[in-house]
C-alpha cells in the first residue's frame, strides 16, 4: 500500500480526478485521528481496566498463599502484599493508558510535542494550581454534605490503604495515584479523546463530551446510595472540563497534568491522615 501511494503522489497533479484519488490514498500519518481511532482509544481504556483486574487476581493468589502460610510473614506481610495489589493495579493501568496512547498517536504521525508534551507559559501552571485549590475546597464541602457519617470516606480510603501505619506506603501510593496516573490519564483523555472530539466538533462540545466521558469512566456512579455516587461522578466530570479547557487554552498537557496530580496527591494524603488518625 505504501508503494502504491508513493507512485500516485509522484504523478503530476494536473487532473483533478487524479488529485482526488491521491488525497484519498494519502498516508495515515498526517497528524489527524481517524474515526476508527475512537475504537482503538476505547480498546486501550478497557485493556487498562482489564490490567487492573489481572494484576489484582495474580497478586490475590499470592495473598491467598501467604494467608494460608502464616509462618511466611504473618499479618504484616499479608497487609504489605494487599497494599501492593493496589499500587501494581494503578501502575499497570497507567502503563497501558500511556503506552497505548503513544502507539495510537504514532500510527497517525502525532509526535510527543503535537500530542501536548511541550512547554507553555508559566501563567498556565499558576492557573492550574489556583484551580486545584478552588476545586479541592469545593470538593471537601460537597463530600461532607453527601457523607456526613464518614462511611463513604472510610470505604474509599480502604481502596487505597491497607497499611495506614506506614508513611513509606503512603508515598508509594501517592506516586502511583499522583504523577503516574495523572500523566497516563491526561495522555489518554486529553491527548487523544479530547483531540478526537475537537477535530470533529466545537471547543465547547469537545470539552463537555470529553469531561463527561472522564467522569463516567471512573464508575463512581455505581457507588451505593445514589446521591454520593452522582456527586462524585459530577465532580470528576468538572475536573475533566477544567483539564480539557487547560489543554485547549495552553496548548500543552503539562498544566492539566499538574492540576490532576495535585488533586490526586491531595486525595491520597488526606485519606492517609484520616485513616491513620
Amino acid at each position: 500500500m505504501r508503494f502504491s501511494v508513493g507512485i500516485v503522489q509522484a504523478l503530476p497533479m494536473t487532473d483533478p480526478a487524479l488529485a482526488a484519488t491521491a488525497d484519498r490514498a494519502a498516508p495515515l500519518r498526517d497528524g489527524r485521528l481517524r474515526g476508527i481511532d475512537a475504537l482503538w482509544i476505547a480498546l486501550v481504556f478497557f485493556l487498562g481496566q482489564g490490567a487492573v483486574i489481572a494484576a489484582s487476581l495474580v497478586i490475590g493468589v499470592i495473598y491467598g498463599l501467604i494467608t494460608h502460610r502464616p509462618l511466611l510473614g504473618g499479618e504484616g506481610l499479608t497487609a504489605d502484599v494487599t497494599q501492593a495489589v493496589i499500587v501494581v493495579a494503578m501502575a499497570t493501568a497507567a502503563a497501558v493508558f500511556f503506552f497505548g496512547s503513544l502507539w495510537i498517536a504514532r500510527r497517525r504521525g502525532i509526535g510527543m510535542g503535537a500530542l501536548g508534551f511541550r512547554r507553555t507559559e508559566g501563567r498556565w501552571y499558576l492557573l492550574a494550581a489556583v484551580l486545584f485549590v478552588l476545586f479541592f475546597l469545593i470538593d471537601g464541602f460537597l463530600f461532607r454534605w453527601v457523607d456526613p457519617s464518614g462511611a463513604l470516606q472510610e470505604q474509599l480510603t480502604s481502596q487505597l490503604f491497607l497499611r495506614t501505619d506506614s508513611v513509606l506506603w503512603m508515598g508509594v501510593v501517592a506516586l502511583a495515584a499522583g504523577p503516574i496516573t495523572a500523566v497516563a490519564e491526561e495522555t489518554l483523555f486529553r491527548g487523544l479523546v479530547y483531540r478526537w472530539l475537537r477535530e470533529r466538533a466545537t471547543v465547547i462540545v469537545a470539552v463537555l463530551a470529553s469531561g463527561a466521558l472522564f467522569g463516567i469512566s471512573h464508575f463512581y456512579f455505581l457507588v451505593p446510595g445514589g446521591t454520593a455516587g452522582i456527586v462524585l461522578t459530577t465532580e470528576i466530570m468538572v475536573m475533566g472540563f477544567l483539564t480539557a479547557w487547560l489543554v485547549q487554552a495552553s496548548g500543552s498537557l503539562w498544566p492539566p497534568i499538574l492540576l490532576h496530580l495535585l488533586n490526586n496527591s491531595a486525595v491520597v494524603l488526606f485519606a492517609f491522615l484520616d485513616a491513620a488518625g
